[in-house]
């Protein structure tokens, strides 16, 4: 297969739509060795930010010497922008080489009329390739809500919910206590959430949590403050739950001084 029959074959599988669930998922990267346990993985949900909390996080830990992948969607102008690997897109060989590795498992599935979606396929190629990529950390954006996502199969060391509003109502619940409850469905037992929710979204996360036994760390306004600033670049002293330190953040990456 060539990349544009690669990519082809991808995208037919977005006439399957939305279904969520993850048995799909488990079963594909059942099948794969369970790539998404072979590095440490943060994981962000939430309804705006995720993006750029990912990039943060990733320009963080880069910084600190980390091999850092992340996983985003959807993209903007190319597929490969899915797939980062210390700044760098998966190449199209690459692509094709996780298309061959996976598609034999798609087919074995589609013969027993178990179809996963798109983001399913396309989410367990992450995980897939994040192992050979040999990464340390592991930055995944959640997809659509959070209990039932594709990515909800992940362990993480940390869990964030930048925010909730109402988004996908059709799917998620029309109140803001039942897309919460979804949102929060990331959390896991012991694992610690970061979040920046407030009001009745906040009250839903914190008794997740409290469920959970997941320690819950709020961020608002006093957690962080404005230093200074120039053309094309910013300074704040955060509050660390250990200790204060400074954060320098330009239009292409963020920088930490402890």
């Amino acid at each position: 297969m060539n990349y544009k029959k690669c990519i082809d074959w991808l995208y037919s599988f977005e006439k399957f739509g939305i279904k969520l669930g993850l048995d799909r998922i488990k079963h594909i990267c059942k099948k794969l060795d369970s790539p998404q346990d072979c590095y440490k993985i943060i994981h962000v949900g939430g309804t705006n930010g995720k993006g750029s909390v990912c990039r943060f996080l990733e320009s963080s830990l880069l910084n600190s010497g980390y091999n850092v992948g992340v996983y985003t969607s959807p993209h903007l102008q190319k597929f490969s922008e899915r797939f980062v690997v210390n700044e760098k897109e998966i190449s199209e060989l690459e692509i094709v080489k996780l298309v061959i590795k996976i598609k034999p498992i798609i087919d074995e599935m589609a013969k027993e009329d178990n179809i996963p979606t798109f983001f399913e396929i396309v989410t367990a190629m992450a995980f897939q390739f994040f192992k050979e990529k040999n990464v340390d950390f592991a930055i995944i954006e959640v997809g659509l809500g959070g209990r039932y996502d594709a990515t909800n199969i992940v362990n993480p060391i940390v869990t964030v919910v930048t925010n909730v509003s109402y988004e996908h109502q059709n799917i998620l619940g029309d109140k803001i206590e039942d897309i919460s409850f979804e949102k929060a469905g990331i959390i896991k037992k012991g694992i610690p959430i970061i979040t920046a929710a407030t009001g009745k979204v906040l009250d839903t996360l914190k008794k997740v949590a409290s469920e959970n036994n997941s320690k819950i760390i709020v961020i608002n306004n006093n957690s962080w403050k404005k230093l200074r600033s120039g053309i094309g670049w910013q300074e704040f002293l955060v509050n660390g739950s250990l200790k204060d330190y400074m954060l320098k953040s330009f239009p292409w990456a963020v920088s930490s001084v402890w």
